[in-house]
């Protein structure tokens, strides 16, 4: 789940007015044209009456998202020497309003890995980016919230003179019962404490009200923390889909993803179209209990054989491919029939109704 990284490049000459941004732009990169030009007449710089061409390099890779917006308007504003050249290689991401103000976008963390990865450690984000990206403790940061603030000079500030943990842990994210709330069947709690000490994957099976999906959520809660680097691989899946670290922190805890029995094979798996994740990555680490199993599709069930052994799914699209980590323990519910009566207390006067098939 590491990005590539895009180099932004720009040339302006000749008197015809025109920008022109190649290098297999999607729709919303092109409809970034206008929202940076205004953006730059509105923080009080100056737009070029002149012929800019961008380039978003390599050419042979889609761009897709507003992030683009910043670096593309850094490099219009270095070129035409009305901020001052950075020194270093900087990684820029950031999406720009008509007002000149910047928002910040999904996916930061896992930005700032692969941009450290290739040895860029300068980063120009907004401040709800920064604090997330802080983790990485080897960054250094320009945090800006409006394009105007790129007027300053700049002052990197590093990770480590931050928190003592680079960013707050998310308390009370994924959290779930406990095991001593359970005050019957001793035998459900043995199996319990050996599929967490074991990383098992469970099948419970008995009449409703027995207890299934009681036990099985309070699994989680005999686990131990993830280490900092698995804790840091899902935060940075968790980021990807949506998860703002900025405001809620690290996440510490294994994940439980308890998907409805209506979920598709792509909404299982992910889906390489739209880049989107699936429930088995969402528990990359943790635990994915699939409740009142036989109601889910056959192909859904069937699609969690590979990655159950190879802990991580391969999904290629399009002549594309793309490798998402895997790594779950699977619990899995059932009733002993369909209507759900076999195996309850005669006292109960509910009989099970199913034939024998």
């Amino acid at each position: 789940m590491r990005g590539k990284i895009v180099q932004v490049e720009v040339d302006i000459c000749g008197n015809f007015p025109i920008v022109e941004i190649v290098g297999l732009p999607s729709s919303e990169v092109k409809e970034s044209r206008d929202r940076i030009k205004i953006a730059i007449k509105n923080s009080g710089f100056i737009w070029p009456l002149k012929r800019i061409l961008i380039n978003l390099a390599p050419a042979d890779i889609k761009k897709q998202g507003a992030g683009f917006d910043l670096p593309i308007a850094l490099a219009i504003l270095s070129v035409t020497e009305q901020i001052s050249a950075f020194s270093q290689p900087i990684l820029a991401v950031g999406e720009l309003q008509l007002n000149g103000n910047v928002r910040p976008v999904l996916g930061a963390l896992a930005m700032a890995l692969s941009a450290i990865e290739q040895g860029i450690e300068h980063f120009v984000v907004h401040k709800d980016n920064a604090r997330e990206c802080s983790i990485t403790q080897r960054a250094h940061f320009f945090e800006i919230t409006q394009l105007i603030d790129m007027q300053k000079q700049y002052t990197w500030q590093q990770s480590k003179d931050r928190d003592a943990n680079g960013i707050t842990q998310a308390e009370g994210f994924f959290s779930s019962p406990s095991l001593a709330d359970l005050s019957h069947c001793n035998a459900l709690k043995r199996t319990i404490q050996i599929a967490a000490a074991g990383k098992h994957n469970v099948l419970f099976s008995g009449p409703p009200g027995t207890g299934k999906t009681a036990g099985a959520i309070r699994i989680p809660s005999l686990l131990p923390d993830l280490s900092f680097d698995d804790s840091l691989e899902l935060s940075a899946l968790y980021s990807q889909n949506g998860f703002s670290l900025g405001a809620r922190g690290l996440l510490t805890r294994r994940p439980v993803r308890i998907p409805h029995h209506t979920a598709t094979v792509e909404g299982m798996v992910g889906s390489g179209a739209s880049h989107s994740l699936g429930e088995i990555t969402l528990a990359h680490c943790g635990i994915l209990l699939l409740d009142e199993a036989p109601e889910f599709k056959m192909k859904v069930l069937q699609a969690l054989r590979e990655p159950l052994d190879q802990q991580y799914v391969t999904i290629s699209r399009a002549g594309h491919k793309w490798d998402y980590p895997a790594d779950f323990q699977l619990i899995l519910t059932t009733n002993l029939c369909p209507c759900g009566n076999l195996g309850k207390s005669q006292h109960s006067k509910e009989w099970c109704l199913c034939s024998e098939t």
